[in-house]
């Protein structure tokens, strides 16, 4: 598990955690899940989780060059774990 803004996460997910906590682009951190999500599917063939990412990765490439804020990099984090533990299950 990688730990970061207090939250534990999929090693799957540490690109996306570390474009997160540099501050990148919201493009470049949907880039990153659409990899991330990707190599899990491999994994975990069925889960409502991969929906879930989808949506998440369309709203942050439709953003653009946009920098996300500190409450949204957290929001992002928090489905991260949530995801996460989901699909431990």
């Amino acid at each position: 598990m990688v730990r970061s803004f207090g939250v534990r996460v999929s090693p799957a997910f540490s690109t996306v955690v570390e474009k997160l906590e540099g501050g990148r682009p919201a493009e470049e951190i949907g880039h990153a899940l659409e990899d991330a999500r990707d190599q899990l599917q491999s994994k975990y063939p069925m889960s409502p989780v991969f929906y879930e990412m989808t949506q998440l990765i369309k709203q942050l490439k439709s953003s653009g060059g946009a920098k996300l804020d500190v409450k949204s990099a957290e929001e992002i984090m928090k489905k991260l774990e949530e995801w996460s533990e989901r699909l431990k299950k």
